[in-house]
């Protein structure tokens, strides 16, 4: 079956949904992958797969379901946003840059993979792409603290200790925020 679910395969998802939720990953899988029999082309199915795999680390297994997902409805940011965290935390960084750039294209808005793509580009030390993507980033949303905090320390390690620190200093809520949580002894 391919489309529409029954009114009560619905409450069924709903209570999968729920169930991941409250991190009962086990019983939301099963559910999940009860409902895949009957609805291997439902994209919803195959993104919360996917996403319960993610948030348990067994990031080849998404994979499949994201990528089944994407197959399915290509134009789903969270999805596309999805794979590329994957292929990010599998160190596949040429796909995760990939997705990410897909993810911006359905979202413009986007500033977290603008942020990931320049962590990404940073990671293969290809410094002025990383800068480009948190300039990106910022033009979005020049009050994203981690924006600030991240591209502010990139510029100080590359010399460029007065325009570094001006960035660190739009992230004050950001330093606030990890001071308050972590005593520097």
């Amino acid at each position: 079956m391919k489309g529409m679910l029954t009114s009560n395969d619905q409450l069924l998802l709903n209570r999968g949904i729920k169930l991941q939720l409250d991190k009962d990953f086990i019983e939301a899988e099963k559910i999940y992958l009860k409902l895949l029999k009957k609805y291997y082309q439902n994209f919803y199915i195959n993104f919360l797969l996917g996403f319960l795999y993610t948030n348990i680390k067994k990031l080849d297994t998404a994979l499949k379901f994201l990528l089944k997902a994407y197959q399915i409805n290509s134009l789903d940011y969270n999805c596309t946003y999805q794979i590329g965290l994957c292929y990010q935390k599998l160190k596949k960084i040429d796909l995760a840059i990939k997705y990410y750039k897909f993810a911006i294209s359905i979202k413009d808005t986007d500033v977290i993979s603008h942020l990931n793509i320049a962590k990404c580009y940073k990671s293969l030390n290809e410094i002025y792409k990383a800068r480009k993507h948190y300039e990106k980033a910022l033009m979005i949303d020049n009050k994203n603290e981690i924006g600030n905090w991240k591209y502010g320390e990139l510029l100080i390690k590359e010399g460029e200790l007065k325009k570094g620190l001006q960035y660190i200093k739009n992230a004050t809520g950001f330093i606030k925020f990890y001071s308050d949580r972590y005593s520097y002894e």
